[in-house]
């Protein structure tokens, strides 16, 4: 009878030290040459006090083009240029709520009178009710997370 830590340990044990020898411990580098710039699109939409504090937690800067009345937003951009716009809700039309965290996507929802039903994690990536579509009180959507 074999069991994994048998058969695969110590294969790993040898890959993992051979990676160690050729890339970590002869490496010269000081570190400095392994930072690369972060050019990954940032593109949130939610709450714009949770959005903002976060945003100023990590260190990112964003030109903002919203009022101060407006509670959601759109954020979008790189982490050297990021937009932020503002995202006005109506009680009788859908808003997208594609790439908002299902916190906010909840809320908003119920908020303007919508059931929810969710499948998946993450952010919302399609939603049952098109945006721009007529809603009304106590309707169903279904929201799918990726």
């Amino acid at each position: 009878m074999h069991y994994g830590a048998e058969v695969a340990g110590p294969v790993f044990k040898e890959i993992a030290d051979r990676l160690y020898t050729t890339y970590v411990k002869n490496s010269k580098n000081s570190g400095d040459e392994l930072v690369k710039n972060d050019s990954s699109l940032i593109n949130f939409s939610g709450n714009k006090d949770d959005i903002t504090y976060v945003m100023s937690r990590v260190g990112l800067k964003y030109k903002e083009n919203v009022g101060l009345a407006d509670d959601w937003i759109n954020s979008n951009g790189n982490s050297k240029l990021l937009s932020i716009t503002s995202k006005k809700i109506n009680k009788q039309i859908m808003p997208l709520l594609k790439g908002m965290n299902i916190k906010d996507a909840v809320y908003l929802c119920e908020s303007i009178g919508l059931k929810t039903k969710i499948s998946g994690k993450g952010k919302v990536n399609v939603q049952s009710i098109e945006d721009g579509a007529k809603i009304s009180f106590g309707q169903t959507i279904n929201l799918f997370l990726n």
